[in-house]
């Protein structure tokens, strides 16, 4: 596993998937945002903690009408702005994906799959394979305990994996290398109260680490440089008329880099990873129709040096748990 990076986008596809889920079939009930919204979006997607003042420069709007138009983004969740943490400030240092093959139902495995601390992500899926899951583990030994004993569940007839390398693209947690590894008792306080609401003011992140209001601002402007902490916005898909979520596996000729560049160009990859075993290339696309997905999929076929796509779409969410405590 390469330690210099890690799919950092982990945490951001939880509120993403349960959203679609849970608003897909209610794709007429769109809360009304206009341009000047979406561009607020933008910005604090970039930067959650973005304050209002900085937002009206940005946009050209007076402060109060802009204060107004972010908490209205956050009251009716059409945005969710949070801390997301690298694992490895959990211990957590081995990373895979894994598709599973079943035999009888897939649900009851599902289940016994969400029950294991190693698995954060349980999904039941259309395709090849009857589950999706993925893997958080402190090492490549640990990994491969996992492993063992997913093969070992009843129902289970064949795991495949990936181990993932590194990010090429994240809506939510823009890829760098963590550069900062002294993470002390304090600094973890932190981060387990911007997990909870990446907005806290800096005085009341004081009140509960008995830290002046700069010298927080201090220490979260060091976690958020060092690659420890990312804040940002994580939108609602309905909202962006963002209704289908269909994962995708490559294997490639050759080196995965010229393929993995074109396709993080594109608007309707989300999610982007390199990786080691089944796959060298590891997606998730996002389209607004089955056609457009028709498309989406055919382009990437198409995408010099692909050689197998591996597709599946996301029937059901068993288990999504990113929000390890920082904490001890």
């Amino acid at each position: 596993m390469v330690t210099g990076e890690r799919p950092d986008g982990f945490g951001r596809r939880s509120f993403l998937y349960r959203e679609a889920m849970a608003t897909g079939a209610n794709a007429t009930a769109k809360p009304p945002i206009d341009d000047i919204d979406r561009r607020i979006i933008e910005l604090l997607q970039h930067d959650g903690r973005a304050s209002f003042q900085n937002i009206s420069e940005a946009i050209e709007l007076s402060r109060p009408s802009t204060r107004a138009r972010v908490l209205r983004l956050l009251d009716d969740r059409i945005v969710e702005v949070r801390g997301v943490v690298h694992p490895s400030v959990f211990g957590l240092h081995a990373y895979a994906h894994a598709s599973v093959v079943v035999t009888g139902p897939a649900a009851r495995v599902g289940e016994v799959l969400a029950a294991d601390e190693d698995v954060p992500f349980v999904s039941v899926t259309a395709g090849a394979h009857a589950l999706v899951v993925e893997l958080r583990c402190a090492d490549q030994q640990s990994l491969a305990a996992a492993l063992a004993r997913i093969t070992a569940i009843d129902g289970v007839a064949q795991v495949t994996t990936s181990s993932y390398l590194s990010i090429a693209k994240d809506a939510y947690w823009p890829p760098r290398p963590l550069s900062v590894s002294d993470v002390d008792t304090t600094d973890r306080l932190l981060l387990e109260m911007l997990q909870r609401d990446g907005r806290t003011s800096f005085v009341e992140l004081g009140k509960h680490t008995e830290l002046s209001p700069s010298a927080v601002r201090t220490r979260v402007a060091r976690l958020i440089d060092g690659g420890v902490l990312h804040i940002g916005a994580r939108i609602r898909p309905d909202v962006l008329n963002t209704q289908h979520v269909v994962g995708f596996g490559l294997t490639v000729h050759g080196d995965s880099s010229p393929v993995i560049e074109k396709l993080q160009e594109w608007d309707t990859i989300q999610y982007l990873a390199s990786s080691i075993g089944r796959y060298a290339v590891i997606g998730t696309a996002i389209s607004v129709s089955h056609s457009q997905m028709a498309e989406v999929i055919d382009l990437i076929r198409a995408s010099p040096g692909v050689h197998v796509v591996d597709t599946w779409t996301h029937l059901r969410f068993v288990k999504e748990d990113y929000d390890h405590s920082p904490v001890g």
